[in-house]
């Protein structure tokens, strides 16, 4: 059965779905002298748009010859997929690496 909420007299209502699809939203005013449907409204709810932040630190300074070390975190807010995520990690010289982590940080090391 639809969820159904129970509003006051006057104001608005507002609802958050859980997930995409399609649905229609009825509505239905009762008062002393029953039920009157006032009307519906169908509508599309569109998967959220998905969101990646990372935090790689600030910019480098080495010494050919000097390795860059550094973890890149990240966060995936939307994340509603299988567990883990693929990279590729491109050190501008020509070495380009793909790879998969289970956790939401990756460990550079580059000579």
């Amino acid at each position: 059965s639809p969820a159904q909420t129970v509003a006051a007299a006057t104001g608005s209502v507002t609802h958050t779905f859980a997930s995409a699809g399609n649905a229609t939203i009825s509505v239905t005013v009762v008062d002393e002298d029953g039920s009157f449907a006032a009307g519906s409204q169908a509508v599309v709810i569109a998967a959220p748009t998905p969101t990646v932040s990372f935090e790689a630190g600030g910019n480098a300074v080495l010494s050919e010859g000097a390795t860059f070390a550094r973890t890149i975190s990240f966060s995936d807010g939307q994340d509603n997929g299988a567990a883990g995520w693929t990279y590729t990690v491109d050190y501008g010289d020509g070495t380009v690496i793909n790879g998969s982590t289970a956790t939401p940080s990756i460990e550079l090391n580059h000579l």
